[in-house]
């Protein structure tokens, strides 16, 4: 069986290319425009997470819509794997550079927590 991580990249890819943003046939300067399209999308979604949360400076929490925050998470992560994508990463090649980046996260951790 595929690996799931695998498996979603290769969905998003053809999710994309039926969009018509296939990474095989773009020139540099359309790679550029689309991962500008990409990272603003994020924002969008990221915008509608918070929205989903609890807080509002001005009166009491309400409560937390986890259903709705779920779904945006999701529209997150389909632009984050396009950006991937577009970078020329790979499943491998991204569970590669978060693992190292996960390292180097952990290793800040503990050096933050010794200095206290």
């Amino acid at each position: 069986m595929k690996d799931k991580l695998d498996q979603i990249f290769d969905l998003q890819k053809r999710l994309n290319v039926r969009a018509g943003v296939d990474v095989t046939t773009m020139t540099f300067t359309e790679r550029q425009d689309w991962m500008l399209k990409f990272a603003l999308a994020t924002y969008q979604e990221l915008a509608e997470l918070t929205e989903t949360l609890p807080y509002r400076w001005w009166h009491k929490r309400k409560s937390f819509n986890q259903s709705a925050a779920k779904t945006e998470v999701i529209d997150l992560l389909h632009l984050v794997i396009s950006l991937c994508e577009l970078t020329g990463m790979d499943a491998d090649t991204t569970s590669e550079l978060y693992l190292r980046k996960h390292r180097l996260n952990l290793s800040r951790l503990r050096r933050r927590h010794r200095s206290r």
